[in-house]
């Protein structure tokens, strides 16, 4: 059901996938991945979500949800541990941070930073009550996130022709023209501007 290329990653894929279900015999394993591979999953995307669960395996500090207080002040919040912590980033959300995240290696394809952005969300209906959630949804609009610190980039540099690039932009934006590379400077964000031509017979 992978999507194999060769007769090598083929015996390598078996041997793998033997392992694997060995260390991972859970059930819910097994249908999430046989899931996956329906949905269209190839060798390297298995592996690379395997490893990025091992990754969060070991960081207790993202197995964290919000709690309200108690009733009378529900607007405040504070955090907990989730008692399901190691496996709280689910296989499916694994396989949305290998896909967007593909040019990463596992140990960083989640970034430290995203869990001061979940504490500073504020509290409401649409706030991922788990970092877990959070990191799902903010793969999923990764997009517009980048156009939010685009447009914040393009508002704090000094002139707005020539705008502000420092950290290659073309790198985390693949599908914008076709797989090629993008940055500040080659787009606007406003859209495609025409030029308005004179009409020559008067």
């Amino acid at each position: 059901m992978l999507e194999i290329n060769s007769r090598a990653e083929l015996t390598a894929s078996l041997s793998w996938l033997e392992d694997f279900f060995l260390r991972r015999d859970a059930s819910s394993t097994y249908r999430a991945i046989e899931r996956a591979a329906l949905e269209g999953l190839d060798f390297p995307t298995l592996r690379a979500m395997d490893a990025l669960r091992q990754y969060w395996e070991e960081r207790p500090e993202y197995w964290v949800y919000r709690t309200p207080f108690s009733r009378t002040f529900a607007s405040t919040t504070g955090t907990m541990s989730l008692a399901n912590g190691p496996s709280s980033l689910t296989w499916v959300t694994a396989r949305l941070v290998c896909l967007a995240r593909a040019d990463w290696p596992p140990e960083d394809m989640i970034d430290p930073d995203w869990l001061d952005e979940w504490f500073a969300l504020p509290r409401g209906q649409q706030t991922p009550i788990s970092f877990a959630q959070f990191v799902g949804d903010r793969v999923t609009y990764d997009m517009a996130y980048l156009l939010d610190e685009g447009l914040a980039a393009r508002a704090q540099a000094d002139d707005p022709t020539e705008w502000c690039d420092p950290v290659g932009w073309e790198r985390h934006i693949p599908e914008a023209l076709g797989g090629y590379g993008l940055s500040l400077r080659m787009v606007d964000v406003t859209g495609t501007r025409q030029v308005r031509k004179d009409d020559d017979d008067g």
